[in-house]
């Protein structure tokens, strides 16, 4: 059983949707990159709201070599943030070169698209690095602070962090309460690494 034939008027119909369908393409596809790169740019500022506000104030208190990977993913982030705007701004608003008369508006369409997944994996990318900034700025090991032990004339041990010296006595604090040593009374002072 063959298939009734398409009159003249469906296949005219059909071509002025192909026709329209195709007119619209570029500008359905710029305005989904528009839209991409509004989302992805949001997704980024909110990460790096959230990293600043919930991060640790001052990466100063982080081991040095810590520090300064949390510096250099940040400039990588900030880098590869810049060049997932570069692909966004491609997409949505074309490239920055002459258009031939050759080139169709699928082209340009399908040009956009592709500008749209490099910018979407190099976004990937740049969250990724800064997730991982974010995270070391909480969970990174802290700077070490040098802890003082005073052994008093009585072979009191008193161990703890230096807070302030004042007229010959030494406030330490050990784990969270302030002891008060006199120095005039001190036998020995040294430094360590931790207190037991």
């Amino acid at each position: 059983m063959t298939e009734p034939r398409a009159s003249a008027r469906q296949i005219r119909e059909a071509a002025e949707r192909v026709k329209k369908n195709r007119e619209a393409e570029l500008a359905l596809t710029r305005a989904r990159a528009t839209s991409w790169a509004k989302g992805t740019g949001g997704i980024l500022a909110t990460g790096l709201a959230f990293g600043t506000i919930r991060g640790r104030s001052n990466i100063s208190e982080l081991q040095p070599y810590v520090a300064r990977w949390v510096g250099g993913l940040l400039l990588a982030a900030m880098l590869i943030g810049i060049v997932a705007v570069f692909f966004f701004f491609r997409a949505a608003y074309g490239r920055l070169t002459p258009i031939s008369p050759e080139t169709t508006d699928h082209t340009l369409a399908a040009q956009t698209m592709k500008d749209v997944r490099v910018g979407l994996g190099v976004a990937a990318l740049g969250t990724t690095l800064l997730v991982t900034a974010v995270g070391l700025t909480w969970y990174g090991p802290s700077r070490a602070h040098p802890h003082l032990v005073v052994v008093d004339e009585g072979g009191t041990s008193w161990c703890g962090d230096p807070i302030r010296t004042v007229d010959g006595v030494l406030t330490l604090n050990a784990n969270g309460q302030e002891v008060q040593v006199s120095l005039t009374e001190a036998v020995q002072i040294r430094p360590a690494t931790t207190c037991p």
